[in-house]
């Protein structure tokens, strides 16, 4: 991506809380050095909200909930196209979501860390998310080196997971 947001260790780019606006549009971006130790979210922070989120490169943000994005509140964002590297949490090194309903589609997770779920940690959603054409490289976690659940059914179609531990 080429406009780079480099939040500086400082807090998060977007915080997105509206059920009523379907239409908010992220694409393109470069999300680095976001943080958010209380209140989730590093690079993203959604509650009540379905945006499209694209063509995104999420690098070395850190929260305690989901590294680079966290999704709550009945959030449905799609997630498509992103990349998300070197993230860290205590849940969900790169996402968290809890209560969640949407699509995380054609994403790269490598390198990404947390206490658990190493890449994602699903919560509890309020729909069946689905998890499309993902590959999970070398993440790693407590519990759940690529994927966390609790109270969670999703569906993994042509997913490829290599090198996660926990």
């Amino acid at each position: 991506a080429e406009t780079v947001i480099d939040c500086e260790s400082l807090g998060r780019a977007f915080y997105l809380d509206s059920p009523d606006d379907t239409t908010a549009v992220i694409d393109g971006f470069t999300i680095r050095n976001g943080a958010c130790l209380t209140g989730g979210g590093g690079a993203i922070r959604i509650s009540a909200a379905a945006p499209t989120i694209s063509d995104c490169v999420f690098e070395s943000c850190e929260a305690d909930l989901g590294g680079a994005i966290y999704a709550a509140g009945g959030s449905s964002p799609t997630i498509t196209g992103c990349t998300f590297t070197d993230n860290t949490a205590i849940d969900g090194g790169a996402v968290y979501v809890l209560s969640y309903e949407g699509t995380i589609q054609g994403c790269t997770f490598t390198g990404n860390s947390a206490t658990n779920g190493g890449a994602l940690s699903l919560m509890d959603p309020a729909e069946l998310p689905l998890v499309l054409g993902c590959l999970f490289r070398d993440n790693a976690a407590d519990k759940g080196g690529a994927v966390y659940y609790s109270k969670a059914e999703t569906s993994f179609e042509d997913c490829s997971f290599f090198g996660n531990t926990a």
